[in-house]
């Protein structure tokens, strides 16, 4: 009876033991595959993002000058932010180089918040 309970025990210790390892593999699949999404994000993302115009020159019409200009560009569509200290806008007028092709680009603001490109 003794033997039988103490094989009884180291069963149960190993099949608990056994199991808790399936765990730690099953942990340890999921964290790859996880890790591995987020790679693929990131690598996507890097792709989905816009790419960086170099602005030539700026030319800000208006009371006072924006604080901060950044200026993207992602297959021609260009957007931009910009923090002004008051809350309406000057007029702004950009002229881009989308990494030397010469795009030019006029952005006029009419209302706070409100900024439309417009091809020249």
């Amino acid at each position: 009876m003794g033997l039988d309970r103490t094989l009884g025990l180291w069963c149960q210790a190993g099949n608990a033991g056994f199991s808790g390892r399936l765990n730690h593999e099953k942990l340890a699949i999921r964290a790859g595959i996880g890790l591995a999404l987020l790679v693929l994000m990131v690598v996507g993302a890097s792709y989905a993002l816009p790419r960086i115009v170099t602005v030539e020159r700026a030319v800000v019409v208006g009371r006072s000058p924006p604080i901060l200009y950044t200026m993207l560009a992602s297959n021609r569509t260009y957007r931009l932010w910009a923090w002004w200290p008051e809350k309406s806008p000057p007029e702004v007028s950009y002229e881009a180089a989308d990494y030397g092709a010469g795009a030019r680009l006029v952005w006029r603001s009419g209302k706070a918040g409100a900024i439309a490109p417009s091809w020249r």
